[in-house]
């Protein structure tokens, strides 16, 4: 009886052994995984700050900070909101005050004055296809797939158009050299600001 005791804790301490070194053997592997897994959970906060440019018809126009995720909304409201000469057709028909913002990104609000202006500049009927402006993609704030789903604009398009952001004028994804002149022939009218 004495040699099976004796042989079981003989095992036990075999095996205790054998687990001890393994862990000191893979020590480091393991401290490594938990110290990049905790890593992954953790948001760094300087990461996740964006800044963005709000101008034009609002109380406070300027750079702000914001948060990875904001939308134009958040962006409005930090700059303290619409001032009334802000164009109602722009803010009704084409501000998506749920669109997420990026790093870089410019939000102007146009006034009434300058929201008419620009649509008389820009003539409809050169167009034979007509398009409705919820459909046009914004160059300032699509995202890269939705660049890409413009006739000729790929990976590469589309990186370069997010890249030269912010944009005043349609026209500056020539002036920037983003596009050539047949490409943005092809998608001038199934754009907008």
């Amino acid at each position: 009886m004495k040699k099976i005791i004796f042989s079981v804790l003989l095992l036990i301490l075999a095996a205790g052994s054998f687990l001890w070194s393994v862990y000191l053997l893979y020590q480091d592997d393991w401290q490594t995984c938990k110290t990049e897994s905790s890593t992954l959970t953790q948001i760094d906060p300087e990461v996740s700050k964006i800044y963005v440019d709000v101008s034009g018809a609002v109380k406070k126009p300027g750079l702000y900070e914001l948060h990875f995720g904001d939308r134009v909304a958040q962006a409005v409201a930090t700059a303290g909101g619409f001032i009334k000469s802000a164009s109602a057709d722009y803010l009704s028909k084409e501000l998506n005050l749920a669109s997420k913002l990026a790093d870089e990104d410019k939000v102007h609000i146009p006034t009434t004055v300058e929201w008419r202006e620009q649509q008389s500049v820009e003539p409809n009927s050169t167009s034979s296809i007509s398009v409705n402006n919820s459909q046009l993609i914004s160059i300032n704030n699509a995202s890269q797939q939705e660049l890409e789903s413009l006739e000729g604009i790929g990976e590469k398009r589309a990186t370069d158009i997010i890249g030269g952001r912010p944009y005043q004028q349609i026209e500056e994804l020539l002036s920037k050299a983003v596009l050539t002149e047949s490409l943005f022939a092809q998608i001038k009218n199934k754009v907008k600001l």
